[in-house]
């Protein structure tokens, strides 16, 4: 039997200790997911600060979920200023997967890619939830 020709992709996952990351942009969304997910942990929404991450772990399978919250619309704030808060809850999200991992002191450069590709994942998310259907 004559080997395959092509390489077989086994993945990208480099870390299997990564939460579930989720986005929501309004309470009833959020309320509805952490069910969905059967999840257990307190539920609370961004009332009161701009932003707000939540951490859960799954009834099922005992992973980690972290629900980024949102409000949906900023009146008042720009573009920049929303932008921020997603960077500022990417970090949070990055501070859960290290004590997650057990990690203390992770280098410089592997912090800021996942901050960033953390970060790029809510950005995309909160965009499609906040886009202006025709």
């Amino acid at each position: 039997m004559m080997p395959q020709q092509k390489a077989e992709w086994v993945g990208r996952t480099v870390v299997s200790a990564i939460p579930y990351i989720g986005i929501c942009v309004s309470e009833d969304q959020l309320k509805r997911e952490v069910k969905r997910l059967n999840a257990s942990g307190d539920v609370q929404w961004c009332s009161k600060t701009g932003a707000r991450t939540n951490f859960f772990i799954s009834k099922n399978d005992d992973k980690s979920i972290c629900i980024v919250c949102m409000n949906k619309t900023y009146e008042g704030y720009t573009m920049q200023e929303v932008q921020g808060l997603l960077v500022h809850e990417a970090v949070h999200v990055w501070q859960h997967v290290l004590v997650m991992m057990g990690e203390e002191s992770p280098g410089i450069e592997i912090e800021a890619y996942a901050i960033q590709q953390i970060y790029i994942n809510l950005s995309c998310g909160y965009d499609k939830l906040t886009a202006v259907k025709p």
